[in-house]
């Protein structure tokens, strides 16, 4: 896993499955901006894990995370920013590094979308949320049937 994420190491793998969708959460201690992903390799790990895509993450503080997420096996080299990855990697982190349990995770900094998401994780209760920023714009057209 962590030469398929071009990690110095990595503290172990977590399979996350949150609105169906799967992840496999990489907590390590490793820089994530150093990363240096080889993305057939990461769908092949995140597949035989069971995930759709493989979410290196690092503690900063204790009420900061870093994260990333990779998923080429369906199409997405990496994500700017995961609200599905966001409220799992906030619990574990807080089990594993006993972060605060309302956290900000940062993300998509390195490929320039800069993502910072809003988690409150407890057993039994977690919150994701944060603000939005429009990228995009788009219309429908109905292919000139009505």
């Amino acid at each position: 896993m962590a030469e398929a994420l071009g990690a110095v190491a990595v503290e172990g793998a977590w399979l996350t499955v949150v609105g169906g969708t799967n992840h496999v959460l990489v907590p390590t201690t490793a820089r994530l901006d150093t990363l240096d992903p080889n993305l057939e390799a990461v769908a092949r790990v995140a597949h035989a894990k069971g995930g759709l895509s493989l979410v290196p993450f690092r503690r900063v503080d204790d009420h900061t995370l870093q994260m990333r997420l990779f998923a080429p096996g369906v199409g997405v080299p990496e994500d700017p920013g995961s609200g599905s990855a966001a409220g799992p990697v906030g619990l574990l982190a807080r089990r594993l590094w006993i972060t605060d349990s309302d956290v900000t995770i940062r993300s998509g900094i390195e490929m320039g979308r800069p993502c910072s998401i809003e988690v409150h994780a407890e057993a039994g209760e977690i919150r994701v949320g944060g603000a939005v920023t429009a990228v995009a714009e788009g219309r429908f057209l109905d292919g000139g049937n009505g």
